[in-house]
């Protein structure tokens, strides 16, 4: 094919300068060799002349090779050479030298999971850092890996201007694609990550000038290769036998947090990802680690805590929908699917049927658990069954109304007024660029209340700069609306866009 280095090259170079990793500059382009080599052996004269049924037909001579081991490729290796081609068709596409349709899609699980420290593995791997400044240093990075959940480029290139500890913040600028985005750094995670900024690195740095987060014991910048080996270390020091590293670390954080019941939205918000189908993997390892903890704790065949009946559970099923719908992790799925199943228990046994139920009925319900569930546990058993009658469609819910006495709620506190707010907009310094898209970001938040979740969904097709009007896209609870822009956002609006 003409010019085939060419386009490879071109290729490595944009993803150099998109900040792709080190792996992914060196595999994408190889895989990207592959495919025009069997376009030139297909005789395909050029790009123009690559179409949709030669990728397919690609893909299909793909399926039929083996890997070192003498094995097909499985279903994770032909994902990674379609992400690769749909990669270069983008960066074909982007930079104007033509366009290639991929009409290709893999459905189903890869077997790939990847391996993840338990919470008591986490413990143990702080309990065996050394009281030194080189072990504050470990905690440094166990709190930035694991307590941040950052990748492994991002991590390395952390500066000290991107900890903002009065805003309880770490600021990543050097996410995928140039990506930014703010982790929260509370806790023990900030503690750690203090005393390493005004004990350790101070003295790691010796007479070396820079301002890179990690620092060698030489008192340059530490790399990711070196933080990399600590954490190896650590694991061998702990006697922790798994196969994890800088990645590892930051599936376990996902993982344990979707076990406390965070929303899978946010934490793929809190990893950077993109989409939540990277984020999705992480509900398998969840159910995978479950089967083991139950296998473990109990061979032998057990009846589950909670037995229904087949009509209860299609029943059920409704429900799960209704929540996968409203974004709910499989952990909440499965606690309320269990509380509500009570509850058609109970209609069963009582002859009654979930469409005629009334408020009165609820109220019966109610009052009969009291005696048997503590009061957390009953407060959840309500908010399922609101759910569940939600997910029926009803012109009035039964449910809605009941509250529970005694219902903590959080109350807000140390609210800034519109004059402190305007201050801060005033106030902000503007230096760069940079600064401006923040100065502009702040004025959204300030005066249209616009959230960070709504900035984030933000298109351009929604800036109606002929109309001075900005809508704001809706979003789980929230309506849809359209706000007006003041003159000095619609010129800065008009920069960016």
């Amino acid at each position: 094919m003409k010019q085939k280095g060419r386009y490879i090259e071109g290729f490595r170079t944009w993803l150099q300068v998109l900040n792709y990793n080190k792996t992914s500059i060196q595999t994408y382009p190889i895989n990207i060799e592959r495919l025009l080599s069997y376009m030139a052996e297909n005789e395909v004269p050029n790009i123009e002349s690559i179409t949709g049924a030669r990728i397919k037909s690609y893909f299909e001579y793909l399926a039929t090779l083996t890997s070192q081991t003498g094995q097909p490729y499985k279903l994770g290796t032909l994902r990674v050479h379609l992400t690769t081609v749909k990669l270069f068709a983008k960066y074909l596409r982007e930079t104007g030298q033509g366009q290639i349709d991929v009409p290709v899609q893999y459905c189903g699980k890869t077997d790939y999971k990847p391996a993840i420290l338990t919470e008591s593995e986490i413990k143990t791997l702080y309990e065996s850092i050394d009281d030194n400044l080189l072990g504050i240093r470990d905690r440094a990075i166990l709190a930035v890996y694991y307590g941040c959940g950052v990748r492994r480029n991002e991590g390395a290139n952390i500066r000290i201007k991107d900890i903002l500890p009065d805003r309880n913040l770490v600021y990543i600028t050097a996410g995928k694609n140039y990506k930014e985005r703010y982790i929260p750094m509370v806790g023990q995670v900030k503690k750690d990550i203090i005393e390493y900024l005004t004990i350790a690195r101070p003295s790691l740095l010796n007479k070396e000038k820079h301002e890179y987060f990690f620092v060698s014991y030489t008192g340059h910048k530490m790399p990711h290769q070196s933080i990399y080996g600590r954490v190896k270390d650590l694991l061998k020091k702990a006697q922790i036998d798994k196969p994890v590293g800088l990645h590892g670390l930051r599936h376990s954080i996902a993982t344990h947090l979707l076990h406390q019941g965070m929303k899978l939205t946010d934490i793929a918000r809190f990893l950077g990802h993109a989409t939540l189908e990277s984020t999705q993997i992480y509900t398998h390892i969840e159910a995978d680690t479950n089967k083991d903890n139950n296998s473990k704790q109990d061979k032998k065949m057990r009846k589950p805590k909670y037995t229904f009946s087949a009509e209860i559970h299609q029943e059920l099923s409704k429900l799960e929908n209704h929540l996968q719908e409203k974004k709910y992790n499989v952990h909440t799925i499965r606690q309320y699917k269990n509380c509500t199943g009570i509850y058609l228990q109970w209609l069963n046994e009582t002859k009654q049927e979930p469409a005629e139920v009334t408020y009165k009925t609820v109220i019966a319900f109610i009052e009969e658990i009291l005696q048997t569930y503590s009061l957390n546990h009953y407060k959840k058993i309500i908010v399922a069954i609101k759910h569940y009658h939600d997910s029926l469609s009803e012109a009035i819910n039964p449910v809605s109304g009941i509250y529970i006495k005694g219902q903590r709620r959080a109350i807000i506190n140390d609210i800034i007024d519109y004059r402190q707010l305007k201050a801060c907009y005033d106030h902000f310094e503007v230096l760069d660029d940079r600064d401006k898209r923040n100065k502009l970001i702040l004025s959204l938040m300030i005066y249209q209340a616009v959230t960070t979740e709504e900035l984030s969904i933000l298109e351009p097709g929604h800036i109606r700069l002929k109309e001075g009007k900005i809508y704001i896209p809706a979003h789980d609870k929230i309506n849809s609306r359209t706000l007006d822009l003041d003159a000095s956002q619609m010129l800065g609006l008009r920069n960016i866009c």
